[in-house]
């Protein structure tokens, strides 16, 4: 009945989750010899918008993945790294690896191998019932989350008091302790367990309980400024070579890389080794060690303030393009100055 629902309408709150999608040259608006607005366009980004959800989520899909490929089995790291869609020596696929040892889903098995530890074999079980109970249990396997649920529940202090709990009395780094706030938040949206529960109990692997990381509880690859990292969205790397990082969010989900101001999920990233410059003598090889990290395809000019970033990918005409381009810029810096 029409007043039920005005009712509910009255007493609700709306909410809207949104992600941007990743540039596309195919995804365009145009307009047709008849004057028609014709419409080019296929979603992308999916991954990026689905981990806004859970972090937990995304581990248990991982944890399916590995299924799929090894079964019950323990299997080499190099070949789990394979089934996640990452490369044999990938930091990527360690890191994946990492945050599953987190949650109880994945332990050690000697001589680099690694398999499913019995929870996460259970998981199998598709009763509701079942499956809720196992989720709250990989939540709260790790230490520091259990400690928090005892202090916060579903309840956690304004962000600058929960980071400066983390920071002052727990003693996480900056970055960490914004990651941490922002699993635990996902987690127990995800799990959906009331402030009245009662924790389950941590379970035990071969490694003992915490998956063997009693000695590091930080949720795993905390990004910094200054860190290179590797972007990866749709299983497809982003950048030719890894980009240095120049601007962390307050809380630690998104980062911007130098010459870009496009917003990235810390998710999708892997911090890597910085890439090699080539081998060059003399004064040639010490701009390439100032410059590695920094190379995007043609030219990118970006103008804060009174500062310019640019990156560049060009031969010898490129180069006398760049020229100009500096001119004009400088031009536009004594202005602003």
């Amino acid at each position: 009945p029409g007043w039920s629902l005005e009712l509910m309408a009255e007493h609700s709150l709306d909410f809207w989750l949104t992600s941007e999608d990743l540039p596309d040259p195919n995804n365009r608006v145009t307009i047709n010899r008849k004057g028609e607005i014709i419409l080019s366009y296929t979603p992308n980004n999916g991954e990026a918008h689905d981990r806004l959800k859970a972090n937990l989520q995304k581990a248990l899909e991982r944890c399916a993945q590995f299924r799929a490929a090894a079964g019950d089995h323990a299997i080499l790291a190099t070949d789990a790294r394979v089934a996640w869609g990452y490369g044999a020596k990938s930091s990527g696929g360690d890191q994946t690896i990492a945050a599953l040892r987190y949650y109880g889903l994945l332990e050690r098995d000697g001589a680099g191998k690694v398999r499913l530890t019995d929870g996460a074999k259970r998981y199998r079980d598709e009763r509701p019932e079942t499956q809720a109970a196992l989720r709250q249990q990989f939540a709260f396997q790790p230490r520091v989350m259990r400690q928090l649920w005892g202090d916060w529940k579903t309840d956690p202090p304004p962000d600058p008091s929960a980071r400066s709990i983390l920071k002052v009395d727990l003693g996480f780094p900056d970055n960490s302790a914004a990651e941490v706030l922002r699993i635990y938040k996902q987690n127990i949206a995800f799990v959906g367990m009331p402030a009245s529960a009662t924790l389950p109990a941590v379970a035990a692997t071969s490694e003992g309980q915490n998956g063997g990381e009693e000695e590091d509880e930080s949720p795993p690859a905390a990004v910094k400024v200054g860190d290179y990292v590797q972007w990866r969205s749709n299983g497809v790397e982003q950048f030719t070579q890894p980009r240095r990082v120049d601007w962390v969010s307050e809380d630690g989900s998104h980062i911007r890389v130098f010459g870009s101001m496009t917003g990235i999920p810390v998710d999708d990233t892997t911090v890597t080794e910085a890439p090699k410059p080539p081998a060059l003598g003399g004064m040639a090889a010490a701009a390439a060690v100032q410059n590695v990290g920094r190379q995007a395809k043609d030219i990118n000019v970006l103008l804060t303030g009174d500062r310019l970033q640019i990156t560049a990918d060009v031969d010898a005409a490129g180069l006398a393009t760049l020229k100009q381009m500096l001119d004009k810029y400088e031009e536009i810096l004594k202005l602003l100055g």
